[in-house]
This record gives structure tokens, C-alpha cells and sequence, in this order.
């Protein structure tokens, strides 16, 4: 049986889940899969639906768990302070090393060994949990988010010119 410490944490983008959270605020069906979002690429589905499940927002045979149903309701603001539960629920381990003043390095190697990810998908995912801990006003370090005008920044990796 699979430790369940050891899934691998979200790491689809930030503006991906949303939308989604977004789209499933109009009606959760019974069973989240690939039909109910249609316009979506494959891969990112697999990374939205690897995500719910992390989030334990699904469960089982993808089926909506109950946080998901309430997750996905109410105004902006209460929304926004469901999230924050469910982000500090599931990251409580990565929260722990107290976030405000760890450095890059140590949250990039603590999330990666907590929550088995390596290489491109910890990179993506450290994108994901900078971006879901400044929604939520989570606070970070400035070696984890470098902040520009008082404003936490995201590091994005180099665009290649064409």
C-alpha cells in the first residue's frame, strides 16, 4: 500500500486550478473526469486531476469529496479562506519549517522530499505552492518569493528567445 505522505504535490499552474475550481463552481458533477473539462489538454488534466486528489479533493473512483463541494461555493473572500484551510492542511509538513523565513534551497528540498517530486515537476511544483501560499496570504520569506515594490514575485524560469 502507497504511503500517503509520499504523493506527489500539485504542480499544475496556479491560473490552471483555479479555472477549474472556477468551472466546477457552476455544478460539481458526480464524477470528476475528463469530460468535464473538455477544452483542456490532456497532460494538463492528468495534473489537474493528480492535484485534486493531492488536495484530497477527489477521492476514489474521482469521485468530489465533500471539501470540494464546499470549496467551490460561496463569495470570493470565503472561498478564499476555504482554500487556505485545505493549502494548510495539505502542506502542513512544508508549512512547519516555518515558511517566513526558510530559504529557497530549504523549501525547494523539503517539498521535494515530503512530497516525492524531482527535477521539472519540483520546479513546478514550488511554482504552484508560491502561488497558492500568496493567494491565501500564506507568508514566505523573501528568499522564497523576492518581493519587488513590496509585492511577493514569483521566479519563472527564462523564456528561450526564438
Amino acid at each position: 500500500m502507497a504511503d500517503e505522505s509520499k504523493r506527489a504535490a500539485a504542480y499544475l499552474p496556479w491560473a490552471t486550478f483555479k479555472s477549474a475550481l472556477d468551472q466546477l463552481a457552476k455544478g460539481i458533477p458526480s464524477r470528476i473526469d475528463r469530460s468535464v473539462f473538455p477544452g483542456m489538454a490532456w497532460n494538463v488534466q492528468t495534473q489537474l486531476f493528480a492535484a485534486l486528489k493531492f488536495l484530497d479533493l477527489v477521492k476514489g473512483d474521482d469521485e468530489p469529496t465533500p471539501t470540494l463541494h464546499n470549496l467551490v461555493t460561496g463569495t470570493e473572500a470565503e472561498r478564499k479562506q476555504k482554500l487556505k484551510k485545505v493549502i494548510e492542511q495539505t502542506y502542513a509538513e512544508l508549512i512547519a519549517i516555518d515558511l517566513s523565513k526558510a530559504t529557497r534551497a530549504h523549501f525547494e528540498e523539503k517539498l521535494g522530499e515530503l512530497y516525492s517530486v524531482t527535477g521539472d515537476t519540483r520546479k513546478k511544483a514550488v511554482r504552484f505552492f508560491i502561488n497558492a501560499a500568496q493567494e491565501i496570504g500564506l507568508p514566505l520569506s523573501s528568499y522564497i518569493a523576492p518581493r519587488e515594490n513590496g509585492t511577493p514575485k514569483v521566479r519563472r524560469p527564462a523564456r528561450p528567445r526564438p
